[in-house]
């Protein structure tokens, strides 16, 4: 781990972590955002599982999580979602007219009166369960009333701001999203019902690993999720791994501008850092890939990661902020192609295998935590 600058921000984290591991007080949100390396869960669910085995003793958090079979994409093989009825999508990475996207970048609308989503935390034989649900939603409440089945019971959703929560009782590790509408006769239909995700929830101290990737997400993709400012405030991060760069990067070499890049960066880091100012930031360097953009085959070395990470050292030594070189990690320019021969990159040379995912996410975590035990943690 690289720390160029001042390291307050990252040892106020670290200091957290010691409360929570040695007298059990304190919750602990740490927020990771990027493109597909995230919301498939590749890179993240390494270090979420490493970091709620560290404080498994404790109330650990499943973290935000989106119904991606609703909008007919991946999304995490350790969580389960089914829908019926009919739903459209749109992501922030894609050039669709704008809609209140938040935290999760991406969305799901339906006016199918009969339309549900459901969700299994533990499909997988996972652990995960809460007490309450946030549920991200625009919904025109003087018609539609939000409900979720939930441990035999049907539970209303009280809005909470811009945000519906359901109070669901301890151990609570699956349900059901349907609605209640009022009939009116002189309307056609159902307002548009809009879904951004959910939020598992529960008092007890502990840490909770939030992932919020898009794939193809650049900076720009996060920046016009209008509701990103109001929603941070809920997951309230101390801790955020910020691995967004390598779409940004994906341009021929003399159209990357660095410093566009860098501003993009602090514009996010400012809605981030206006509900948590003590807030630790980790960007994660790209990975080492080809340019992905005309021909299919022979595509040439990205030349822009060097680019890439010299930026996020700069933005680090600037803002307070750690960088682990995932580039570096890998063994730099080129490294990507002895990756796919040890079988842990993909043939595309841009995503990783599992095997290397899972390498990766370890490295990260490790690298976290070894920074905090060379201060005494």
């Amino acid at each position: 781990m690289e720390i160029p600058g001042d390291t307050t921000r990252l040892r106020t984290f670290h200091d957290k972590m010691r409360e929570l591991m040695m007298f059990g007080e304190g919750k602990i949100n740490v927020v990771h955002i990027g493109g597909s390396h995230v919301q498939g869960d590749g890179l993240s669910s390494t270090p979420r599982r490493l970091f709620s085995e560290t404080a498994e003793s404790f109330g650990a958090g499943r973290g935000a999580f989106f119904p991606y079979s609703a909008a007919k994409t991946n999304g995490s093989p350790n969580l389960s979602t089914t829908y019926t009825g009919s739903w459209n999508m749109c992501k922030n990475s894609a050039g669709q007219p704008d809609r209140p996207m938040g935290i999760l970048g991406i969305d799901v609308y339906t006016t199918d009166p009969y339309a549900t989503i459901s969700f299994d935390l533990n499909s997988t034989g996972t652990d995960w369960n809460f007490s309450r649900l946030r549920l991200l939603a625009d919904i025109n409440d003087s018609v539609t009333t939000p409900l979720l089945a939930v441990n035999g019971d049907t539970i209303e959703g009280k809005c909470d701001n811009h945000s519906y929560v359901f109070e669901c009782g301890e151990g609570s590790t699956s349900g059901t999203l349907f609605f209640r509408h009022k009939l009116d006769t002189t309307r056609k239909g159902i307002p548009e019902i809009r879904i951004m995700g959910f939020i598992p929830e529960n008092d007890r101290p502990g840490l909770t690993y939030h992932s919020l990737g898009v794939n193809g997400a650049a900076l720009w993709s996060w920046l016009r999720c209008y509701k990103f400012d109001e929603q941070i405030g809920y997951l309230k991060p101390d801790l955020v791994i910020l691995g967004v760069g390598i779409n940004d990067a994906n341009v021929p070499y003399s159209r990357f501008d660095v410093e566009e890049f860098k501003e993009q960066y602090r514009r996010l880091l400012g809605k981030i850092y206006e509900v948590s100012p003590e807030c630790a930031v980790v960007f994660v360097t790209n990975n080492d890939c080809v340019l992905n953009i005309g021909k299919k085959r022979n595509k040439p070395i990205n030349q822009n990661t060097p680019k890439v990470e010299q930026a996020m050292r700069e933005l680090a030594r600037e803002q307070g902020a750690a960088v682990w070189n995932q580039y570096q990690v890998m063994g730099g320019y080129g490294s990507s192609s002895s990756w796919v021969r040890a079988g842990l990159m993909c043939k595309d040379r841009i995503h990783f295998t599992a095997a290397g995912y899972n390498l990766l996410g370890e490295l990260l975590y490790k690298s976290i935590m070894e920074t905090g035990e060379s201060w005494n943690f």
